[in-house]
């Protein structure tokens, strides 16, 4: 606040040798020497790839509004630009904490999972690489450059559910939306023998086995169901021929 410090100390806060307690000694003038030094990420970093969640340990207590994640990498390896984090959030961005969090985006997430060593991975552990000028200390001094900082990662064991489903009766064009991104490149990894549709739950009628499934890692899961497929939908439905 631009005003400088001082220093109070109360009857009894420390002794001399004799063991006399000090007098009360208020308002003190501090000689101050300004906080230059920079903070480092070098704590390392936590990854909880079920929910894209990214806790970074800093050096000392970082300004969470002055995070810019604009300068900051998922990689293999440092030096590799394999998963720029532009678009991610940062969690808590009023406050002052030694760790912040960012919040990956989906595809961020199931990107980083594809080069993690957990499963789905390709067996080697990630790093994060972060540039200059990303973080500000509560000093306004700016991080220097922190590249090759571990990243403990959590394996996803968050299972996936469907949330809703459309169909266009017209073209047979079948959607399925999920909780989270499917994979199903390739599209046999989608096991449509076990999909059906009818008017009661479990009843099973129109098994879709046969269907095309559009191979693409998503949260939408498209299907093209057969002719046959169609017109029994059709049937079965509440709209015009139903």
């Amino acid at each position: 606040d631009s005003s400088s410090l001082l220093l109070d100390v109360e009857a009894g806060g420390l002794q001399d040798i004799a063991q006399n307690d000090n007098a009360d000694t208020f308002g003190l003038p501090l000689n101050e020497t300004a906080d230059t030094i920079p903070p480092r990420i070098i704590k390392g970093a936590f990854l909880s790839l079920g929910d894209g969640v990214l806790v970074i340990q800093a050096s000392e207590t970082i300004l969470n509004s002055t995070v810019s994640v604009n300068g900051m990498r998922v990689v293999n390896r440092t030096g590799e630009s394999d998963i720029a984090l532009t678009g991610a959030k940062i969690l808590g961005s009023h406050g002052s904490t030694t760790n912040f969090t960012i919040q990956l985006t989906e595809l961020q997430r199931v990107t980083v999972i594809a080069i993690s060593g957990t499963p789905g991975g390709d067996g080697y552990p990630t790093v994060l690489d972060i540039d200059a000028s990303q973080v500000t200390d509560v000093a306004l001094n700016l991080n220097t450059a922190g590249a090759s900082v571990n990243v403990h990662e959590v394996p996803d064991s968050i299972i996936p559910f469907l949330e809703s489903a459309e169909i266009n009766l017209g073209t047979g064009i079948l959607k399925l939306f999920a909780s989270e991104t499917i994979d199903s490149t390739p599209s046999s990894l989608i096991n449509a023998s076990g999909v059906y549709i009818s008017n009661a739950t479990g009843a099973r009628t129109v098994p879709l086995l046969g269907a095309t499934i559009t191979a693409s890692d998503a949260s939408i899961i498209t299907l093209k169901i057969t002719e046959s497929q169609r017109v029994s939908a059709i049937e079965m439905s509440a709209q015009p021929g139903g």
